[in-house]
């Protein structure tokens, strides 16, 4: 499948999680991205500087709701744990 963000701004990666949501971190800004096409909702997630930029992530489905980890352009790993 293939998902597009209707955004001035551009991803990394999309990736589907099991609930069928989309997240992405964005290319250009400091923020992190999730879609739900059954309600076909954005939620932007601001993130911290220096832990703003991503580059591959990985999706933590064992937790309730699901847990997104990344590795930031300088090194961290960092989580992120949408409290919804």
């Amino acid at each position: 499948k293939f998902f597009f963000v209707a955004s001035p701004s551009q991803v990394y990666e999309a990736l589907p999680d099991k609930h069928g949501e989309v997240w992405a971190g964005l290319l250009h800004g400091r923020g992190y991205i999730r879609y739900n096409p059954k309600t076909d909702r954005w939620t932007e997630y601001a993130l911290p500087e220096p832990f703003g930029h991503n580059r591959r992530a990985w999706i933590d489905e064992t937790t309730s709701p699901v847990t997104i980890w990344y590795s930031d352009y300088q090194g961290y790993i960092v989580r992120l744990q949408p409290l919804e």
